[in-house]
């Protein structure tokens, strides 16, 4: 079961922040949020939730590495620690265009 967990949950967060960060984005795009102060902190809320989800992947590829959640086989740590890296490297390139492109028009 720990080798089915090492290798899902690390996408699987990075599936979960990537539909919760575009759903918050949407979110703050409706008409209810556009108008008024709202504006001026959809940008930093977006990027706070990025930051908090590479962070949460991190700690994710490092808990993998740990001898409580450690898989039996080297190539099945490699894998899964890989996977990590690649879910948060993921989670860079998605928040990208929120940082970088002006938001909802």
């Amino acid at each position: 079961m720990r080798a089915v967990l090492s290798l899902s949950l690390p996408l699987t967060l990075w599936l979960a922040g990537f539909s919760g960060l575009y759903a918050l984005h949407g979110l703050f795009c409706s008409s209810r949020w556009v108008e008024g102060s709202a504006v001026l902190w959809q940008r930093p809320v977006l990027i706070g939730v990025g930051l908090l989800l590479i962070g949460a992947q991190l700690i994710l590829a490092v808990a993998l590495q740990s001898k409580r959640w450690r898989a039996e086989d080297r190539t099945l740590r490699r894998v899964s620690f890989l996977l990590s890296l690649a879910a948060a490297g993921s989670t860079v390139w998605i928040l990208l265009p929120l940082v970088l492109v002006t938001g909802c028009r």
